[in-house]
């Protein structure tokens, strides 16, 4: 059997702009490397 569990965040404002921040990071960093995986496809 699977369990799942819903979580709801309130963060504080200044919690708010760290994860803000460190999402803005990760999108950086898929966007960089999705880039670099079509720049490889289309070259073979």
């Amino acid at each position: 059997m699977q369990k799942r569990f819903k979580y709801r965040l309130y963060p504080h404002p200044q919690q708010r702009q760290a994860l803000a921040r460190a999402f803005g990071c990760a999108r950086v960093v898929w966007n960089d490397a999705l880039a670099l995986q079509q720049k490889a496809w289309q070259e073979r």
